[in-house]
């Protein structure tokens, strides 16, 4: 049976309502992984434990650390530790992550001549950026999206 994570650190993020929670082991050995509310396996203790807070909006897994986003950044106060117990208590090791989006897809949408069209764009590109990239990743696109309203 697979040993317990130990969190080794909690970070702050540019989200006020988001903590990393820095593991001692790796939680997904490639790529990243969602879990949102109601989206996830039965079998899954932690995803299951996690969202019965009824105060988790979103779980971001990727290499070594675990993301959770808060309904509210004072909740933060009340259930930190609550949030570490649980995911050194029932958090395990994730065989794979999501989907990724390879470039080759992108390359398609652009012989395709998707992209140059205005109501097509933001709303592509917005799935792109939210399946793909995490929080540092978004805040160094920020002078591009403000280019596409």
């Amino acid at each position: 049976m697979p040993e317990n994570y130990t969190v080794t650190e909690i970070e702050l993020t540019p989200n006020p309502r988001a903590v990393k929670f820095i593991l001692d082991q790796i939680v997904l050995d490639s790529g990243s992984k969602t879990i949102e509310a109601g989206a996830y396996l039965e079998t899954d203790i932690f995803a299951t434990n996690i969202f019965a807070l009824e105060i988790i909006d979103l779980v971001y897994c990727r290499e070594n650390f675990v993301s959770i986003t808060l309904q509210s950044p004072d909740l933060w106060v009340i259930f930190k530790d609550k949030i570490k117990n649980i995911i050194e208590a029932d958090l395990k090791k994730y065989e794979e992550g999501d989907d990724e989006v390879s470039s080759s897809i992108l390359d398609d949408f652009d012989r395709a001549n998707i992209l140059s069209s205005p109501m097509m764009r933001k709303p592509l590109l917005l799935k792109l950026l939210w399946t793909n990239l995490s929080v540092p990743h978004w805040l160094t696109m920020a002078e591009g999206w403000k280019s596409l309203r």
